[in-house]
């Protein structure tokens, strides 16, 4: 996998409502975020608007919000949309497995 870095021009906070806005689309393979869309960014997750971690948040939160994709195809995106935008593999797995101990939590079948 290539590592790139990341500059997080895409979003602006919006401390009002605690939210992430994307002042661009993003298109992650087969998934387009659109301009405006507002997230939490990374949810209960140590800094919630870590720059090289915003990408990978957004497009997670938009997967899961509009069930574009099943939830597990969100949270291998977000794993390597991390990882692209400069995360460590320790790190980026931390996070992977945040996501994915609050999925079998709070969507049990």
């Amino acid at each position: 996998m290539i590592k790139t870095k990341y500059v997080p021009v895409y979003f602006k906070t919006d401390p009002r409502n605690n939210r992430v806005i994307t002042l661009l689309a993003i298109r992650y393979k087969d998934v387009t975020v659109p301009a405006g869309y507002r997230s939490d960014g990374l949810t209960k997750l140590l800094n919630k608007y870590q720059p090289n971690c915003l990408r990978a948040a957004v497009v997670h939160d938009w997967i899961c919000e509009t069930k574009c994709l099943p939830r597990k195809t969100g949270d291998k995106y977000f794993y390597e949309l991390l990882r692209l935008d400069g995360v460590g593999k320790f790190q980026a797995r931390k996070y992977w497995l945040a996501v994915r101990a609050y999925a079998l939590v709070t969507f049990k079948k």
